[in-house]
């Protein structure tokens, strides 16, 4: 009884992220989940275009925005999906 206890504390416990483990997350998904191969992305156009929309609103709404910024978003919204197939909870707030 004990064990499942700190088993399920260490689940709702936050993890505080660094910067490397910001700029790792590109790889760490792609080799969690794979990544889509030249040719075969047409086959995921349905679930990108919203992605490019959202995009191309935040631009012409903030023009300075670049590609840095954009990065940056990108890299929030894989701890995000991270987090909800894996159930950890990540701070993110910093960044």
């Amino acid at each position: 009884m004990a064990a499942e206890n700190i088993k399920s504390y260490d689940k709702e416990r936050k993890k505080y992220m660094q910067l490397y483990q910001f700029e790792r997350i590109y790889s760490q998904m792609e080799k969690e989940f794979g990544k889509i191969q030249k040719g075969e992305e047409d086959a995921y156009s349905m679930l990108l275009l919203p992605l490019e929309g959202n995009v191309l609103k935040i631009h012409r709404k903030f023009p300075l925005s670049n590609s840095r910024r954009l990065r940056e978003a990108i890299a929030l919204v894989l701890f995000e999906i991270k987090g909800n197939c894996t159930g950890e909870v990540i701070d993110t707030e910093k960044f």
